[in-house]
């Protein structure tokens, strides 16, 4: 009651606008409502789109090969653009294509990893003992694109001797599932990988190399160029050969078995 007068929707004055009637309290309630609708309708893809997906459904990842012993996934992000929450678990071999700088953020911490990275770096990431559930953003100004390659097979009891470094090999990292080097060829020069009992892929990295196993016939090697890979199964002796006029490297993939 106000001034021995009940109070009615029409004499209300509504205090947040001044010389305006009151709001009626059924308005105000349905107004309420439909701001929490609204607010909810537009957080359930918010939280469906921070949900990890597994790395092969991540759609900036993209499988291109796999056999018993590996499966390469190319990752490939634009400037600018950010990875869905994706999760590793396989025990894998990182190798940038790209020179470049990305992000790193982990889920559900949030913790953040910065990397500046170059074409032809390699390392190896032991998903199968600390599994990562994360985000990549490229924060450079050109394409990021790596190759995220899946081990499938367990090693064998007996490991092949350590490779030795040569003026034209050299050794990146040796871990229990596999082993990296890098292989530089100055023009027309061509080198030659023992066959061991280790499974190897050649990925290139720079100009254009000729792979084939030792002794095949010519039409049988294959040219890569940057971003082609070749598998090669065990007990195969390599040569790799540069026939260019430009220096050429790839990376030398041992994968223990």
């Amino acid at each position: 009651m106000i001034g021995g007068r009940y109070a009615t929707a029409q004499n209300l004055i509504c205090p947040h606008h001044a010389g305006r009637r009151r709001c009626s309290p059924f308005l105000v309630c349905a107004m309420r409502a439909l701001v929490i609708l609204l607010a909810s309708m537009v957080a359930l893809p918010i939280r469906a789109a921070e949900k990890p997906v597994p790395v092969q459904d991540e759609p900036m990842h993209k499988t291109v090969f796999e056999n018993d012993y590996a499966r390469i996934i190319d990752v490939q992000v634009p400037p600018g653009e950010t990875t869905l929450y994706h999760i590793h678990v396989i025990p894998s071999i990182v190798v940038y294509l790209t020179t470049s700088t990305n992000r790193s953020e982990s889920w559900p911490d949030q913790t953040i990893l910065t990397r500046d990275i170059s074409a032809g770096q390699s390392r190896y990431a032991p998903y199968d003992e600390k599994p990562l559930t994360h985000r990549v953003t490229n924060t450079g100004a050109g394409l990021f694109r790596v190759f995220d390659i899946e081990l499938l097979k367990k090693p064998s009891a007996n490991a092949a001797p350590p490779t030795l470094a040569t003026s034209q090999k050299k050794p990146h990292w040796d871990e229990k599932l596999a082993r990296s080097s890098s292989v530089q060829l100055e023009p027309a020069t061509k080198s030659d990988v023992a066959a061991s009992s280790h499974a190897y892929l050649v990925v290139a990295i720079q100009g254009a190399v000729q792979v084939a196993s030792a002794g095949a016939k010519p039409s049988a090697a294959r040219t890569l160029k940057w971003g082609d890979y070749q598998f090669f199964p065990a007990q195969t002796r390599l040569e790799i050969s540069n026939s260019a006029k430009e220096k050429a490297e790839v990376v030398l993939l041992e994968l223990k078995h």
